[in-house]
């Protein structure tokens, strides 16, 4: 709610100002620790989303996926949550890869991607995970095979107390080429 407040005070019919939602992750997960099930992930993914959209959030940003099955739980309930409020909007996903260039459930970013383009995300892309440097490869690989929009924040860790990253502002600039 405050998001859409201070979007709406700054929007301009030449610059509107959009809201999105994060929804995830969770600390649980269905494929490696199997300490939740599907129903249960999917009535929590339900409840983050129907929140943001009573928020009025503009579009929904299922984040951080390690697990293709709990984005799945997420789907599910957005598209319950679509169903019943008789509206939809916008989705974005995004995935992090760890180290070993998968996500933690072990799917590699070709497979998630194959697994969630038929839902049609607005974009789909990589968050968190290993930093900059170690996404690059991920990214191109994604960006020749997706038909959609390719989002990227490297959000792994958080800044030093001078506001710079880790990895410093030049390794976020090497993915915009």
């Amino acid at each position: 709610e405050l998001a859409r407040k201070a979007a709406d005070e700054f929007s301009t019919e030449e610059q509107p100002r959009f809201v999105a939602g994060s929804i995830g992750p969770t600390n649980k997960t269905i494929s490696v620790t199997t300490n939740i099930t599907f129903e249960e992930l999917e009535e929590a993914y339900y409840e983050q989303a129907k929140a943001l959209i009573d928020g009025k959030v503009d579009v929904l940003l299922v984040e951080t996926i390690f697990d293709t099955l709990n984005s799945k739980a997420a789907i599910s309930a957005i598209q319950k949550l679509f169903k019943d409020i008789g509206k939809e909007i916008p989705v974005i996903l995004s995935a992090t890869i760890e180290i070993n260039g998968t996500m933690l459930a072990g799917q590699n970013i070709e497979a998630f991607y194959i697994a969630m383009e038929h839902l049609k995300p607005l974009a789909i892309g990589m968050n968190c995970g290993t930093g900059p440097d170690l996404m690059k490869d991920h990214l191109r690989t994604l960006a020749s095979i997706a038909r959609t929009h390719i989002v990227c924040y490297p959000n792994a860790g958080l800044p030093l107390e001078d506001g710079t990253f880790p990895q410093g502002p030049k390794d976020f600039a090497v993915l915009a080429k």
